[in-house]
């Protein structure tokens, strides 16, 4: 299977300045793992206290990526910020499940819903 290197898109949706929408795109591997870390490191030193990850077009994300993941949640978590994964596809849901690491996040169908929810505790 052939996947696109990652890259990634930041988007403040209107209304919602607490909150960070990061559209990710093509697979994380541990060839480009530090991109992703340092990503995560910026969002979490932002003013920001949402971060929604949309996986919409995450074509791979390698073991290293999901342990950077965790590990970013429970950092957000010390500092009073939330992940929200949005847009996962079944393929990653499932190794997601198969690790017990599903029940960790914030999941929603889509971006547009995790802003709904987020909007609707303010």
């Amino acid at each position: 299977m052939n996947f696109k290197e990652f890259d990634f898109r930041i988007k403040i949706p209107s209304g919602c300045t607490d909150t960070v929408v990061v559209y990710m795109n093509g697979g994380i591997f541990v060839s480009n793992l530090n991109d992703f870390r340092n990503m995560m490191d910026n969002q979490r030193e932002s003013e920001a206290t949402h971060l929604i990850l949309d996986c919409k077009r995450l074509d791979f994300i390698g073991s290293s990526a999901i342990g950077c993941l965790v590990n970013a949640n429970e950092n957000f978590k010390k500092h009073g910020k939330r992940i929200w994964l949005t847009s996962v596809s079944n393929e990653i849901m499932d190794v997601f499940s198969t690790l017990s690491i599903d029940s960790f996040f914030l999941i929603c169908d889509d971006t547009d819903k995790a802003l709904e929810k987020i909007r609707s505790v303010k």
